[in-house]
């Protein structure tokens, strides 16, 4: 067996992947006599560096200890989770801490050892949802060169057994709500997470006394006009997956040379967004400034514009954005017009802790309604996007509020189960969008190495006949010629892009086998047939069926041939797989 090396002090280093079990055996044991010591030695800042599908980040615990209670918090860069109940029994430690989840409160119970310098804690992880089957089968699609999955999170596939032979019928039942996280979601991973004291490498969030906060005047409710932006979905690029908030402006500069240099541009992703971690501080008039990484905004956007790109931002209606920097509450109007003073095109308004701010619907849709006007009082266009993770039913007002784009469901993440139940949860309101109010199901995850090409092909094929949003997210100076073949697929993205605008729908069923529609402006019937199941998988449909009569053209839009013109179609469709046709009269 290999030893760890010795520490200078001459001491074997601990290893914190020893089992918890081991650690409570001992702490029953020699709690009677470390009491004291324990109690004297767990106050103070505890860190540890984790490293989710969401990107490497560090949990803080600021822990106080009197009479054996223990209080405090402990920090994620989303949030604080305040400690509303904790104990400490010699060196047996166990704490509940309450965390915002979505808008609903969710209790964790964290228990663990204090052994020597490390403070062991076995806690449910539901910020850390890597799901089980979600990984692709062909291993992802990183280059020969490049691969930016993250190590070691491989998920072992679980088979079924075959799947029968579709039996195709119209479901008797409605279709299923829209996707979104319950209380009772089995998602959550209990991991063990080891804590040492030190100082924190990231900024602590500043502390916001919800209480105390001033109170924003909102609008009178109404319902806005268009504001003649978006007729089709947007397309481009935002750097929530891939660079998780560490972007700064040389890159930003690389990632729009790139664009205009690798198809992307010209294949309509004009959009680069970036997402939460550019803020700064606001001066003494109260104006936001970038942070040290974007020097000069306005310099940054004239030259993305100069490659024929556009720029985006992000906000939120709350004090605080998701990674704890400045949100635009209480200065909505002055944040318009600085964004517009800086050339920017594009507006992400994420909820984040605005909950805590404003406690029922109609205060959220008045939230919104307040930056969509403050947005058009403004000299410049700028598409106004609303990230509510489907909260409060916003697909029914969120163009009202002023809104082109309103998010119908959580994040997503880099794997195939998440992207699945994202976009298949679409079918009973898919048709609610439309020219100028799109539905956004977040960001594609294509190109991030955690799907297979089957996978990636099924999603964009997904996010076209649904007339969502294409907003790639991964390195674009990286480019390998399988993730070309996907992103710039243009027959698929004119579906995305078709003037008509009508968003498709699910027109058959059976089991993990779903026939998806699109009707077209020139006449044709974009027809996907998706197979969300483990193995491969025979599927047929009848045009007859559709309402069509027989095609006079059969265009396969991922091999990029005709096929045989016949009353039917059948074809084998691989696991979590699709066949993209487009029909015509």
């Amino acid at each position: 067996m290999t030893r760890a090396a010795p520490n200078p002090a001459g001491r074997p280093r601990f290893n914190p992947m020893i089992g918890m079990k081991r650690f409570l055996i001992i702490a029953m044991i020699l709690a009677p006599w470390l009491q004291a010591w324990g109690q004297t030695n767990l106050a103070g800042i505890w860190i540890a560096t984790v490293g989710p599908h969401r990107g490497e980040m560090e949990i803080v615990f600021d822990l106080k200890v009197e009479a054996g209670r223990i209080s405090g918090t402990a920090s994620l860069p989303s949030q604080d989770m305040p400690i509303i109940d904790g104990k400490l029994s010699g060196i047996l430690v166990e704490m509940t801490l309450s965390m915002d989840y979505y808008g609903q409160e969710r209790r964790i119970v964290a228990k663990g050892t204090l052994v020597e310098d490390y403070l062991l804690l076995s806690m449910p992880m539901i910020w850390w949802l890597e799901p089980a089957g979600g990984m692709g089968r062909m291993g992802g699609m990183g280059g020969p060169e490049r691969r930016w999955g993250p190590p070691g999170n491989r998920v072992p596939r679980k088979l079924g057994a075959p799947n029968p032979e579709p039996q195709w019928r119209e479901p008797n039942n409605p279709p299923p709500p829209p996707f979104e996280f319950r209380l009772s979601s089995p998602l959550d991973i209990v991991r063990e997470v080891s804590l040492r004291r030190g100082t924190p490498a990231q900024p602590r969030r500043q502390r916001i006394d919800y209480k105390a906060l001033a109170k924003v005047t909102l609008p009178t409710e109404k319902d806005l006009p268009s504001n003649g932006l978006a007729p089709t979905p947007p397309m481009g690029w935002t750097s929530k997956q891939r660079f998780r908030g560490v972007i700064d402006d040389r890159a930003v500069r690389e990632i729009a040379v790139a664009m205009a240099a690798n198809g992307m541009r010209d294949a309509g992703y004009v959009y680069l967004n970036l997402d939460d971690g550019w803020q700064g501080e606001r001066d003494a008039r109260g104006v936001l400034q970038p942070n040290g990484l974007f020097p000069d905004m306005k310099a940054l956007a004239d030259f993305v514009h100069a490659q024929g790109l556009k720029l985006g931002l992000y906000s939120s209606p709350a004090p605080q954005t998701y990674r704890g920097h400045l949100g635009s509450y209480g200065h909505e109007e002055q944040d318009a017009q600085t964004w517009a003073a800086w050339g920017i095109d594009y507006l992400k308004y994420e909820w984040c802790a605005a909950g805590r701010v404003y406690t029922n619907a109609r205060q959220m849709r008045l939230a919104c309604q307040k930056m969509a006007e403050a947005l058009r009082a403004t000299p410049r266009p700028i598409v106004y996007a609303l990230c509510q993770y489907g909260r409060e039913q916003v697909w029914l007002w969120g163009a009202k509020a002023g809104a082109n784009l309103s998010r119908t469901t959580i994040d997503i993440n880099n794997y195939w189960s998440m992207a699945s139940r994202i976009g298949f949860s679409q079918a009973a309101i898919s048709s609610l969008a439309g020219p100028g109010h799109w539905h956004d199901l977040d960001a594609l995850v294509i190109g991030n190495d955690a799907m297979s090409e089957a996978e990636c092909r099924a999603q964009f094929s997904l996010w076209a006949i649904l007339a969502a949003p294409l907003f790639a997210s991964h390195d674009p100076r990286v480019m390998y010629p399988s993730l070309q073949s996907i992103l710039l697929n243009r027959e698929v993205i004119a579906v995305d892009q078709d003037r008509l605008g009508q968003p498709g729908r699910r027109f058959l069923r059976n089991g993990d086998l779903e026939i998806w529609t699109r009707p077209l402006a020139n006449g044709d019937l974009a027809t996907g047939l998706f197979n969300r199941g483990e193995q491969d998988a025979e599927m047929e449909v009848r045009w007859e069926d559709l309402g069509w009569p027989v095609p006079a053209k059969i265009r396969d839009l991922w091999t990029h041939a005709h096929l045989p013109v016949t009353k039917r179609f059948s074809g084998k469709v691989p696991a979590h797989g699709v066949i993209f046709l487009r029909l015509s009269k």
